[in-house]
């Protein structure tokens, strides 16, 4: 069975606000996301392992993969002998009860697991009650506890975690399929996980022994000085700058998930540069504003780009120099020009300052 939402169709992304004509191969006008038609397959008897992609009836299922290609790559390098070697290992069971699986094989990192694993439950959610539904992640997602933090708002029956070698038949199971290429994002279902957090964190904040320590600054800066990549190299001379305007600087590792998402939601200024701390972005107020500091000959690094525009927020952006020319964007620590970034904080503040007058 297939239940259907919305058909495929394009949106335009929303410029960056500070946008000039030298970046335009960064960010080229008229950009559109195609995004794929909502659709939500009922399938029967699928197998669900704890490493490896689903199966039904002996062929495995495309939606276990971030993108068509994954699954011939994955065949490619013998992931198919050695899923058939551990199913021969791991322990079979069978539930007859409603699954839902919304996971690939990319799902496990930070920013795909907010935006294309979570949009994916949101979408099972408008066909079918979560009281009843048992979501089941793969052995790999006991990694990080806010893979199950991020949950408790969805209301489910049960969230069920694979052993490694463990076989799951599902006699009944719900397959949201991805509803844009990974980077692109719906509006629909991101306007949605906003506001189920917006609720949660709300009615959560609210109770007597509410344990949820909201930031009272609107104006955050988001550190990765203890990330292992990707950090401000020169940090020390800019945090003047940022204190100056108000900015409060936070590191997402020395915070409890439902921190960092209650801060979000407070948040009317957000700063960071390129990383997965972003993707929090997600749960701020529409009309609120974000500024990404990027690597300066990147043209790849449109993801946030385009979450802000699907959020409705105001996207600014600054390029900065890697640190190491020897290594690549994706692992390289940059330099932030410090007189740059005063005046776009300025002209990202004062832009909501005159519309407020």
């Amino acid at each position: 069975m297939e239940l259907i939402g919305k058909d495929s169709r394009c949106i335009a992304v929303t410029p960056p606000i500070n946008v000039n004509a030298r970046d335009r191969h960064i960010f080229p006008p008229s950009i559109k996301t195609k995004l794929a038609e909502q659709r939500v397959l009922r399938l029967s008897d699928v197998t669900a392992v704890g490493r490896g992609p689903l199966r039904q009836h002996d062929d495995y299922l495309a939606e276990s993969f971030v993108a068509p290609n994954h699954m011939d790559i994955w065949k490619q390098k013998g992931g198919h002998y050695r899923a058939a070697l551990e199913r021969q290992i791991g322990r079979s069971r069978t539930i007859d009860s409603p699954v839902v699986w919304i996971t690939d094989n990319w799902s496990c990192g930070y920013f795909h697991w907010i935006c294309d694993a979570l949009p994916r439950l949101e979408l099972a959610l408008q066909h079918y009650p979560a009281n009843e539904l048992t979501l089941v992640l793969p052995y790999k997602f006991r990694r990080h506890g806010y893979f199950l933090e991020s949950l408790k708002a969805f209301g489910l029956k049960e969230t069920r975690i694979l052993n490694r070698f463990e076989k799951l038949t599902c006699r009944d199971f719900i397959l949201p399929c991805h509803l844009a290429g990974t980077g692109s994002h719906d509006p629909e279902m991101i306007g949605r996980l906003r506001d189920r957090f917006g609720r949660f964190f709300g009615a959560l904040a609210g109770r007597p022994s509410g344990h949820l320590a909201r930031r009272s600054s609107s104006r955050v800066y988001v550190s990765r000085a203890i990330a292992t990549r990707r950090r401000i190299a020169n940090e020390q001379d800019i945090l003047p700058i940022l204190k100056r305007h108000g900015f409060h600087r936070v590191v997402a590792e020395n915070m409890t998930w439902e921190e960092q998402i209650a801060t979000m939601l407070s948040t009317e200024f957000l700063i960071s540069n390129h990383g997965s701390g972003l993707a929090n972005m997600f749960a701020m107020r529409p009309g609120s504003s974000v500024l990404e500091i990027r690597e300066r000959y990147e043209t790849g690094q449109g993801c946030f780009w385009g979450l802000a525009s699907a959020a409705q927020l105001d996207y600014y952006y600054m390029l900065a120099d890697k640190d190491d020319a020897s290594k690549s964007a994706h692992w390289s620590d940059v330099r932030v020009d410090p007189s740059e970034l005063k005046r776009t904080i300025e002209m990202m503040v004062s832009s909501k300052q005159k519309v407020a007058a």
